[in-house]
């Protein structure tokens, strides 16, 4: 590995990891989210320091070179990264159909057992 990627690599794990902290304690970052970023960070800065680590690894496994190897990886986990982010939004998009759902039912429910122009009125006022 060369020396220049080994440098690219500490100082980006460096980087975010500092990144995550700051906004962990600003609470601007959930601490599950934040701890994938720490630990993967914490993956490239001890590939950085041992490097040898890598290129036995990348001997075993065939890949030619120890900076294939690492950017395989990289690319890996941000696929896998990707695919859960995918999965919690289609969460969230099927609990806010649900929610804006049930919303609707509500007000329905509300104007059938009440005065419709009266409740109609109120919230044209709110707005």
């Amino acid at each position: 590995m060369s020396i220049e990627l080994r440098v690219l690599l500490i100082l980006s794990s460096i980087v975010v990891i500092s990144a995550v902290v700051l906004r962990i304690r600003k609470s601007k970052f959930q601490i599950h989210d934040g701890i994938f970023w720490f630990v993967l960070s914490l993956l490239l800065l001890l590939m950085s320091i041992f490097p040898q680590v890598v290129m036995r690894l990348s001997g075993l496994i065939g890949v030619e070179s120890p900076a294939n190897l690492v950017f395989l990886g990289i690319l890996a986990l941000l696929l896998i990264k990707n695919f859960l982010l995918s999965v919690k939004v289609s969460l969230l998009e099927y609990n806010l159909m649900k929610l804006t759902q049930h919303i609707v039912v509500e007000d329905v429910s509300k104007d059938s057992t009440g005065d419709t122009n009266t409740n109609i009125s109120k919230k044209e006022s709110e707005q």
